[in-house]
């Protein structure tokens, strides 16, 4: 695990961005006066890696909406990796947003897992129950032993779990994707993930 001195905690850019970052979808709601620290420390990535994470997908998401694509495609950074997924009327689009997320500094790797679909809308019920499997599936990690849950990130579309971020090893790895097989309504589990060792 990468430590961050104290030192860079105090800079009031640094401080932003965190605080952006917990009050975000990004990171659980946490109350405290070392919530920033805490949660960079509980990541395998230091603040300028999670800044510039943030920094991706923030662009991403802003090009996105200039070709309104904003609500209909779901970004996850990690690393430099770009995770796209949701669902867009055409090829091009699909297409579109990949070359995008393409375009912006700093992306390393696109996982285009859009779906095309002449229904890209989704009903209340739908994105109601994406978002329970998402968030049983965050709890569930939260108390499974040797798992860091905060080096995941998730999305659910239709009932398809794609999870984007690092791992420790295979037999966590292992844990996390049994972990949303198991939660109901989830009917595939797509990986994206980095094994560290």
């Amino acid at each position: 695990m990468k430590s961050i001195k104290s030192t860079n905690i105090r800079n009031p850019l640094v401080i932003s961005v965190l605080s952006a970052l917990l009050l975000s979808s990004c990171a659980p709601a946490v109350i405290g006066g070392g919530a920033a620290v805490g949660y960079t420390a509980s990541q395998d990535r230091n603040v300028k890696e999670i800044v510039d994470d943030l920094t991706i997908k923030n662009h991403i998401k802003s090009k996105l909406a200039k070709n309104n694509m904003f609500t209909s495609v779901g970004v996850k950074v990690s690393e430099g990796r770009v995770l796209l997924t949701g669902k867009v009327l055409t090829h091009l689009d699909k297409l579109e947003a990949a070359k995008i997320a393409w375009q912006e500094l700093g992306v390393r790797e696109v996982n285009n897992d859009i779906t095309v679909t002449n229904n890209s809308k989704k009903s209340a019920s739908e994105v109601a129950n994406d978002s329970r499997i998402t968030t049983e599936i965050k709890s569930k990690l939260l108390v499974t032993k040797n798992v860091n849950s905060m080096n995941y990130g998730f999305e659910t579309i239709d009932g398809v779990v794609y999870i984007l971020g690092i791992a420790q090893n295979s037999t966590e790895l292992k844990k996390v994707i049994n972990t949303a097989k198991k939660v109901k309504g989830v009917i595939k589990v797509v990986s994206h993930v980095r094994i560290i060792k």
